[in-house]
């Protein structure tokens, strides 16, 4: 396992609060993907005196892991409904940004989803007159936003 020595102090705070039933991204090497997994149990190992998560991801795969390790990302914390609906987040949907220049919530679409050369997922927002932001799907900075179709019988 490789560990990262340049993390953080928020990116140390979200690895620490990791505990049982918390949402996380799980590299998988094999597969050279990102999933998204959930913390099924942690214990120490008596003979080495380390920590170990056990994540499970998939359908059926489960991975030991230390805490720190670079395979690892924790998931800020949002509902499970949220979670449910940035998951199903695909190229046209809608959602909001914040933009922090502005200070505000922007209404955008989903204009690409890529992943980089560490298999990082990201999603390219455009939004406003031209412009777009990189953003990944469980950033504070993105919402999901119900799309409302109307009612042609009304129309």
């Amino acid at each position: 396992q490789t560990f990262s020595l340049s993390m953080s102090n928020e990116q140390s705070e979200e690895r620490l609060a990791l505990n049982k039933n918390s949402y996380c991204l799980i590299y998988s090497r094999s597969r050279e993907l990102w999933f998204e997994g959930i913390v099924e149990d942690i214990y120490i190992d008596t003979e080495t005196r380390k920590e170990w998560l056990v994540i499970r991801y998939g359908p059926t795969k489960k991975k030991k892991m230390q805490r720190f390790c670079n395979d690892l990302k924790p998931i800020p914390s949002i509902s499970s409904t949220s979670r449910d609906a940035r998951a199903s987040l695909h190229i046209q949907s809608a959602c909001q940004i914040f933009s922090r220049s502005e200070d505000k919530w922007i209404r955008g679409k989903i204009a690409e989803i890529y992943l980089d050369a560490r298999k990082t997922e990201w999603l390219v927002v455009k939004y406003g007159a031209g412009k777009s932001k990189k953003i990944q799907r469980f950033c504070d900075d993105l919402e999901c936003v119900q799309e409302t179709l109307s009612n042609s019988r009304n129309a």
